[in-house]
Order: structure tokens, then sequence, then C-alpha cells
């Protein structure tokens, strides 16, 4: 096989498995959980107490390939509060990996649309 060959196969290979890169980890302080996910680059938090149910926030953005790895946020539910833009990438050590099981609703999500002057109309 030549070198251009492989070197197509091989960086075929890194862009399909990277693009398909996905993990979960879980951790749990008492009635808090904190659910994090990392998937093409991209990580998501959400923190919810358990019983009663209550949303306490969430934040995600695109992560940095920087020696020492950051997150810049797109989003941050607490941003009045504490004015994050970056977060360090979370230590996952303190976090348990849990495997991805397919959910009802499981996909990427476009949330979008506009409001034309007829107010019936939202194409």
């Amino acid at each position: 096989m030549s070198p251009f060959l492989k070197f197509s196969a091989t960086l075929f290979l890194w862009l399909t498995t990277n693009s398909l890169f996905a993990q979960q980890f879980l951790r749990k302080e008492g009635n808090i959980t904190t659910i994090v996910q990392l998937i093409s680059g991209y990580y998501t938090e959400v923190v919810y107490q358990e019983s009663p149910p209550k949303f306490i926030s969430t934040k995600g953005g695109f992560i940095s390939s920087d020696a020492s790895p950051v997150v810049h946020l797109e989003y941050n539910s607490l941003f009045e509060q504490d004015s994050l833009k970056t977060i360090p990438l979370a230590a996952l050590n303190v976090f348990e990996k849990v495997a991805l099981q397919p959910q009802p609703l499981d996909g990427l999500w476009l949330m979008g649309g506009r409001m034309r002057n007829d107010a019936n109309d939202k194409s």
C-alpha cells in the first residue's frame, strides 16, 4: 500500500472515530446529581437535585485542544451569579464513567425559528 493510501486510511479512521466519540460521567453527592457528557469535543454539564426534583444548573461549550484544556462556554445558566465564560475541563476522575444507553428523544436538537407578522405563521 502506498504511503498516501496509508495516510488517507489513517486520517479517515481518526476523523470518523473522533467524530463519534461520546462519554458520559456521573457524580452523586447526597441528593445532588451531576452529569457530564463529552461528545465530539463538546462539553455538557447538568446539575440537579433528585428529591424533590429541582433543576440547579447547566453549562456547556466547546473544549479547547490546548495542553491544559478548557471549556469555552456557550451557555451557563448561572452566568448572572458566577460570570464564567470558560472553565477548566473537570477532573473526571471524581466521576463514575457510565455507558451511554439509548434513551427516548436521543439526538442532536436544533431549537430555533422566527415569528412573522402573522402570529399563527411560525415558519
